[in-house]
């Protein structure tokens, strides 16, 4: 099948609707064209899903290469300023929120700068709504600011003796932990998300930060039970459980759900839950606390709750990592990137449609 107009790809302007319908073949021109053309109502959010997904059906130098062509032959046509402003809202786009990525297309960055003096000369008004190359600018220069190390100092010796949990200031250590937590998630690369590359025999190379992340996550959950379950006082054990309740619920209020679900994976596991008399132990207070953080927690019908209560935060947020990694190993399955037709190979837009949405979520919620 080959999609030939932008208004037969989106009759109900839902983008979202394609992933449940019957797959759809479109070109990878028609395909830029959705992120691009005005007369798409959600062409900025397209944007978004293309920028995220684009690697899987085309290299970022291509896709620039079919925006650059986009622009020539729409900047010249009568009435060619909302062409002109969707072309600039697609660049701004990728070198602000996807400006890891984009960096590493240096054979762009001399034609970006080209571009960027047209606009400067001949579409100033709309340029200087989307700075696009102003935007990749500043945010290198912000990074040779920041001069973040590959790996973030841990704040807190999670397998050393050195400090006592309970008498920790609660804020601070989710703070500390919030803080080692979303330097991890946000050195993860778009592209380690592509291919289930974390399954890989070779993942520490195809996915390092995942890899890292993932480490992360089980050395934390690990070190809760261990708190736990080596303490010998009945009383002080009692107090460690409710410190880690008070630290699941400061996770949640300030969005760092990958921090909640360690600590909760932990308090949820076999060798804890033995622990009967010790939960019994905690007032109504802290029963109540437990169990309004279990049911995020729960895997139950895909994570609804834990996804509508995501809907209801504001980046900067650290996701459970796990819920998007298996949402992304179910596309991935199955689906091939690509549709053979009669007369070509064309793209499969549900694909790229549906992957581009897990992963432009991924890329919002590490915004500040």
């Amino acid at each position: 099948m080959k999609v030939e107009d932008i208004h037969d790809l989106l009759p109900s302007s839902q983008v979202a609707d394609i992933a449940s319908k019957k797959p759809v073949g479109i070109t990878s021109e028609k395909l830029v064209e959705m992120a691009l053309h005005p007369d798409n109502p959600e062409y900025q959010g397209f944007t978004r899903i293309l920028l995220a997904s684009h690697s899987l059906v085309m290299s970022g130098e291509k896709l620039f290469e079919l925006v650059f062509q986009f622009f020539k032959t729409h900047s010249n046509k009568p009435n060619s300023d909302n062409f002109i402003r969707s072309v600039f809202f697609f660049l701004e786009t990728w070198t602000e929120d996807f400006f890891s990525e984009f960096k590493e297309l240096t054979e762009v960055h001399q034609k970006i700068q080209n571009l960027a003096n047209t606009a400067k000369q001949d579409y100033f008004s709309i340029y200087f709504e989307h700075p696009f190359c102003d935007k990749f600018l500043e945010n290198q220069n912000k990074q040779k600011q920041e001069n973040l190390p590959t790996t973030p100092e841990e704040l807190i010796d999670f397998e050393g003796d050195g400090f006592d949990v309970i008498e920790m200031d609660t804020l601070e250590f989710t703070l500390q932990m919030t803080l080692i937590e979303f330097q991890l998630f946000k050195q993860i690369r778009v592209a380690e998300f592509i291919g289930s590359s974390w399954n890989k025999p070779d993942k520490k190379k195809l996915a390092p930060n995942i890899c890292k992340s993932i480490s992360h996550f089980n050395k934390i959950s690990n070190w809760v039970r261990y708190e736990i379950l080596t303490e010998t006082n009945p009383k002080r054990r009692v107090k460690l459980i409710k410190k880690f309740i008070d630290i699941a619920q400061h996770l949640q209020s300030i969005g760092n759900f990958n921090g909640l679900f360690q600590i909760m994976s932990a308090l949820h596991s076999a060798p804890i839950i033995r622990l009967k008399q010790s939960f019994a132990s905690l007032s109504s207070r802290y029963s109540q606390l437990l169990k309004n953080l279990a049911s995020v927690f729960i895997s139950k019908d895909n994570y609804a709750t834990l996804r509508q209560t995501l809907s209801r935060f504001q980046p900067p947020i650290i996701p459970y990592l796990g819920m998007y990694l298996t949402d992304l190993t179910f596309l991935e399955e199955g689906n091939s990137s690509w549709i053979e037709t009669e007369n070509e190979k064309v793209i499969n837009l549900n694909k790229v449609t549906m992957m581009g949405k897990c992963l432009a979520d991924l890329v919002w919620f590490r915004r500040r």
